[in-house]
């Protein structure tokens, strides 16, 4: 199991949020990049989430090959 300190997480929701990406419509950025990494890995599904302190929107998902 991986270690990950306090400051790492304060660093990580620091960064998530000087994004302002959390409740905005799907961007064609992150279905780009999920589409790369469905190729990447050879699945059928693949998922962005990012994740707050208290909640996890999910950002962008395709069911479809």
């Amino acid at each position: 199991m991986v270690s990950v300190s306090l400051s790492d997480e304060n660093e990580r929701l620091q960064a998530l949020y000087a994004y302002d990406v959390l409740g905005l419509p799907f961007e064609q950025n992150f279905d780009r990049i999920r589409a790369l990494a469905k190729r990447l890995f050879n699945v059928l599904i693949a998922l962005i989430s990012l994740i707050d302190k208290d909640n996890t929107p999910l950002s962008n998902t395709q069911l479809h090959p």
